[in-house]
């Protein structure tokens, strides 16, 4: 922002040095795997799908409010002030941290041995230590399930970097102010808001009741989740390609509305990871999901940004290239989903619950 500001004065390619920020913190990878872990530590398993969508609707107020808000006052007061505003809340949600309780429930004697083992004054011994919790970890990596579901983060990423160019695209294909654009992408923060509150919920609680044909009934909770979240992924490829192949701005939105009703796929992948590791990884896990998103964001952006512009040098209908692309992507991603199984221990215990209820 600084850079921009005084353009004249100082160089734009400092506009790289912005990333080197990401160095104290992590930026948005790390704050979501601790949200995450927060989140699961707080919830039981049947609760816990509906808390990541609960978080999933709190994050899209921002993507429903933010478009149409910033479009509103860049047109009235200028570019400036929705800056100046987006700052303040950020300052404001780091300020809300401080609010928040503990949420991992400690274990004393474990602590104790883990800090005596980590007082050691020898260097073998510290050395020995750090290869030892590198194993622990790589432990949460032992069902085959995990890793395609950790995979299916590098295959979802560019969905959400279509987001950053979206504004470009309308505006170019469909000649349009570009400060008007985001009144169109707060239509696709609204399909989510109603999927996420309404379509969601419902079709979670039709597919667990008695009365649903069994072609479509879930045997529990779990099985629920993958089955939702299998079609999640297969409406996104739907509504990814209707974006590239719409030719006007009514058949765009329609692509956003289909793609909007699939936008519940992350939370439901991410509340399935939760079921293969114990408490203590969790936040090991969700640490690890967000590294997989970073290096999801590392090919995503100039994919698409690269797509984009070589589908403008082509013209005609090739300008919908990075969505004939990304629903491809998209497509491989979801197939993944296919070769995911639900834990044995965990299809056990709802056995067992079942059987205890009858």
């Amino acid at each position: 922002m600084t850079v921009v500001y005084f353009h004249t004065a100082i160089p734009i390619q400092l506009l790289w040095l912005g990333s080197a920020g990401l160095l104290i913190g992590g930026g948005v990878a790390v704050l979501l795997g601790i949200i995450l872990s927060m989140i699961t530590d707080s919830t039981t398993e049947e609760e816990r799908a509906v808390a990541f969508l609960r978080l999933h609707v709190a994050s899209l107020c921002g993507d429903f409010l933010s478009p149409a808000l910033s479009s509103f006052m860049m047109q009235r007061v200028g570019p400036w002030p929705p800056v100046w505003v987006a700052v303040a809340i950020i300052v404001i949600s780091a300020v809300a941290f401080l609010f928040v309780p503990e949420t991992l429930k400690h274990q004393p004697h474990r602590e104790d041995a883990e800090e005596r083992e980590t007082d050691t004054p020898n260097l073998k011994s510290r050395i020995s230590h750090v290869i030892n919790r590198f194993k622990d970890s790589l432990s949460i990596l032992a069902s085959p399930s995990i890793i395609l579901l950790l995979l299916t983060c590098l295959g979802a990423r560019p969905v959400t970097a279509t987001m950053q160019f979206m504004a470009q695209f309308i505006s170019k294909r469909y000649s349009i102010e570009l400060a008007e654009t985001g009144y169109v992408q707060s239509i696709y923060g609204i399909i989510q808001v109603v999927q996420a509150l309404v379509l969601l919920p419902w079709l979670a609680r039709f597919v667990m009741k008695d009365t649903t044909p069994v072609r479509f009934r879930a045997a529990d909770e779990h099985h629920r989740d993958l089955s939702l979240a299998r079609w999640s992924y297969g409406i996104l490829v739907v509504g990814i390609a209707a974006l590239g192949l719409a030719s006007t701005l009514p058949g765009f939105i329609f692509g956003l509305v289909i793609m909007g009703l699939g936008s519940g796929f992350n939370s439901l992948t991410r509340s399935l990871m939760s079921l293969y590791v114990d408490p203590e990884h969790r936040s090991r896990l969700f640490s690890l999901v967000g590294m997989m998103e970073v290096i999801g964001s590392v090919y995503a952006q100039p994919m698409l940004a690269g797509l984009f512009t070589l589908g403008m040098k082509l013209g005609g209908g090739w300008i919908g290239l990075p969505y004939y692309v990304l629903s491809i992507l998209v497509a491989a991603t979801a197939s993944l989903l296919l070769f995911v199984r639900v834990p044995k221990e965990v299809r056990d215990s709802s056995i067992t619950q079942e059987d205890g209820e009858h």
